[in-house]
């Protein structure tokens, strides 16, 4: 059992429900708003991103399936417009292009 799932364990699926959007939103706005604080990060940052990039799909994964329709779709509405937003941020207009039509590919498939 990994940690994440560990955590869970103990938690009902409207808890998870309830806790996972709220945590998600935090931690993005973690790892946006963390440059440029003084004083210290409570974590270091170079490892931040890394972790996101491990935690999430998890989470997600955990997650999701039990959210009610309207509330996941919105959610998730969210969440593929922020990863777009910041995913593109210091490309070029090429791999803008590339990285879109990826995207797009994998969200037709």
């Amino acid at each position: 059992m990994n940690r994440m799932e560990q955590f869970f364990a103990g938690m009902s699926a409207e808890d998870r429900q309830k806790m996972m959007p709220k945590m998600m939103s935090a931690m993005m706005n973690m790892m946006g708003g963390a440059e440029g604080k003084e004083g210290g990060a409570a974590m270091d940052m170079t490892a931040m991103p890394k972790m996101m990039v491990e935690m999430m799909p998890r989470c997600l994964s955990m997650v999701l399936p039990g959210m009610p329709k309207e509330e996941r779709i919105d959610f998730v509405l969210d969440m593929v417009s922020n990863l777009i937003e910041r995913g593109c941020e210091g490309l070029s207009e090429e791999e803008k292009k590339i990285f879109l039509d990826k995207v797009t590919e994998k969200a037709r498939a």
